[in-house]
């Protein structure tokens, strides 16, 4: 096995460890949201190939609140946009930062 499944294996691990059943759509919008911060729920949908309805539901899934009286990961959270108010920024959480530190060890 190459040395790079090797760190995709080691970072599947840390996920299955702090999430067991975390779709991969949730992991990429963790993902895309860490390398670039301040990306709106449109961004992140376009960037990652989802509808707007699986966009904003995987976004949700992975804040605090995941809507419906439903608790998130608390991953990602959002601040209103300076210019815009009505337009939403997403940012890491603590808890998103440190899940994201374990994957890059990992990797």
């Amino acid at each position: 096995m190459g040395i790079k499944l090797k760190g995709l294996q080691k970072a599947v691990r840390v996920i299955r460890d702090v999430a067991p059943e975390l779709p991969v759509q949730q992991l990429q919008v963790l993902i895309e949201v860490s390398m670039d911060e301040g990306l709106t729920v449109r961004d992140v949908e376009k960037r990652c190939g989802m509808t707007n309805s699986s966009g904003s539901r995987n976004v949700r899934a992975i804040m605090k609140h995941a809507g419906e009286g439903r608790d998130g990961l608390g991953w990602v959270d959002w601040r209103p946009d300076h210019n815009d108010l009505r337009v939403k920024l997403l940012y890491l959480t603590d808890a998103g930062r440190e899940v994201i530190r374990k994957l890059e060890a990992a990797i």
